[in-house]
């Protein structure tokens, strides 16, 4: 079920690696928006003629700040039309359409230290759990692996971040996450969260087990293909689909849910990208 939605206006666009842009939405009144937590989406709503496009983003930044939200998009020749849209046809002045804030991806507040895995992309949620550990005070890494750093979201500005429990991986550099060393060295208690290509995923999962992480403390969001179990969930009428009642083990399909851009999006809005 697609939750209130609100209009907004695009205040500022930034092109902040190559084919990824950073928006920034403000209400068409300039009062505060919804508050959020690390790790919320919001789903945006774009139209052109007769076509229509849902696609959640993680919004960024500090949660505090509701005076408007900021999304980044990447653009991908796999798109069904939403980041293709919002890279050519939105521009500052443009208005949206966006829900609230969701979060099925929300930090573990009672963790004694939280480990970020970061690919891509999937640095987008990680950046406001970021600034909200820093700010709480609370122990805290961020490892986040890119191609380069001219296709890595933000990595200038988190290579400032060096010396906070920041590392960043480029693999034209031939740099890789140490992740079993990573994983094998946590006080108990340590919770991991992982966003990236459903690759990456895997062999963290993977690592995890191996090192005898339990599975409550290992958190996780794809990005990826559309699962086969999208057209089931798609086509049931939005009262019968409570996500707010999605077991732990299934956080990553309602992940591959909620970000799917799809020209002719089903009643819930939650979709893959």
């Amino acid at each position: 079920m697609i939750r209130a939605q609100q209009n907004v206006r695009v205040a500022r666009i930034d092109t902040v690696a190559d084919n990824i842009k950073r928006f920034e939405l403000v209400s068409m009144n300039d009062e505060p928006l919804p508050v959020f937590s690390a790790g919320s989406h919001i789903i945006v709503t774009m139209r052109e003629g007769e076509h229509v496009w849902r696609n959640p983003y993680s919004i960024m930044g500090a949660t505090n700040e509701n005076r408007g939200y900021v999304i980044s998009v990447q653009r991908s020749s796999e798109s069904r039309g939403g980041s293709e849209y919002m890279h050519t046809k939105v521009d500052i002045g443009s208005h949206l359409e966006i829900s609230e804030p969701v979060n099925l991806f929300a930090l573990a507040h009672k963790a004694r230290k939280h480990i970020f895995l970061a690919g891509g992309i999937g640095i987008t949620p990680m950046l406001a759990m970021l600034d909200f550990c820093k700010k709480a005070k609370a122990s805290c890494e961020l490892h986040y692996a890119v191609r380069s750093d001219e296709a890595g979201a933000f990595c200038r500005e988190l290579a400032d971040e060096a010396d906070h429990g920041v590392h960043v991986y480029r693999s034209n550099r031939g740099e890789r996450i140490p992740l079993a060393t990573i994983l094998g060295n946590q006080p108990l208690g340590t919770h991991v969260y992982i966003c990236g290509p459903q690759r990456m995923i895997d062999w963290a999962l993977d690592v995890a087990k191996h090192e005898g992480w339990p599975e409550e403390n290992i958190h996780w969001e794809p990005f990826s293909t559309q699962p086969p179990i999208h057209r089931v969930l798609t086509a049931l009428p939005p009262k019968l689909v409570d996500y707010k009642s999605i077991s732990r083990h299934h956080q990553a399909t309602a992940g591959w849910l909620s970000q799917y851009d799809d020209d002719e999006p089903g009643p819930q809005g939650f979709l893959t990208k």
